[in-house]
């Protein structure tokens, strides 16, 4: 898959441009684009505060495919090898708290 081509701020312009298109909440995602790559770090909410869907993330992804390899490391997605998975946000474990 050949990357789109220009300066590292014009292609981090892009980027900031698609995950505003996708109304990305911006203030709890960190994202940067290096050499033929996008990372994408933190929550990956609506900027209404709501959940995306696997059908909104998969234009999300497809918007972003023709700038590199997607990597994520998201706390409420997996994003990884091209599939969508919604990490639970209920911890596994509880903890007694009794004297």
């Amino acid at each position: 898959m050949p990357a789109k081509r220009g300066t590292k701020a014009e292609m981090s312009k892009e980027v900031r441009r698609i995950l505003n298109k996708h109304r990305v909440d911006l203030t709890v995602l960190d994202y940067s684009y290096g050499g033929s790559s996008v990372r994408l770090t933190g929550g990956l909410w609506k900027s209404d505060g709501s959940d995306f869907s696997v059908e909104a993330l998969t234009y999300l992804m497809n918007d972003l495919y023709p700038y590199g390899t997607l990597y994520s490391d998201l706390v409420n997605w997996d994003l990884t090898g091209g599939t969508i998975r919604a990490i639970s946000q209920e911890s596994k474990f509880t903890v007694d708290e009794e004297n």
